[in-house]
């Protein structure tokens, strides 16, 4: 039986992943809780490498972070978590091989958010799009 505020958190959560999957054309990877991620599609080794840059810095106060999927675009990634009740997104970079966290937060991802962390338009648009 889900309570009032663990309905609130899952449309919340809903609400942003709608909101992110209006509008983009990337590599799609699902990425089913850690440890072991699967993915439908996408590099197995940057799937594992931003699932474990995620994870890393969650698990100091997320008491049981998951990944549910990672969208990729050139150069950079888009993974959408969630820890019991909560949830949102992360923006990582690829910067010579290493997955650099850029910015993450709850709430709705619209390519302006990502433009204004940096993230090209073209790659912000395409992003908002495959996880739309």
């Amino acid at each position: 039986m889900l309570n009032g505020r663990t309905t609130f958190c899952a449309l919340l959560l809903m609400t942003s992943l709608v909101a992110i999957s209006l509008a983009t054309g990337a590599r799609t990877a699902i990425a089913k809780a850690s440890p072991s991620p699967t993915a439908t599609s996408g590099s197995s080794a940057d799937i594992a490498a931003v699932t474990s840059a995620l994870l890393a810095r969650m698990r100091p106060w997320a008491p049981s972070p998951a990944v549910k999927a990672i969208y990729f675009a050139p150069n950079y990634a888009l993974a959408v978590w969630t820890s019991g009740e909560q949830g949102g997104v992360a923006v990582y970079k690829d910067v010579s091989g290493t997955w650099t966290f850029v910015f993450g937060g709850g709430g709705a991802v619209v390519p302006s958010t990502l433009t204004s962390h940096g993230v090209p338009s073209a790659i912000a648009k395409q992003l908002y799009k495959e996880a739309s």
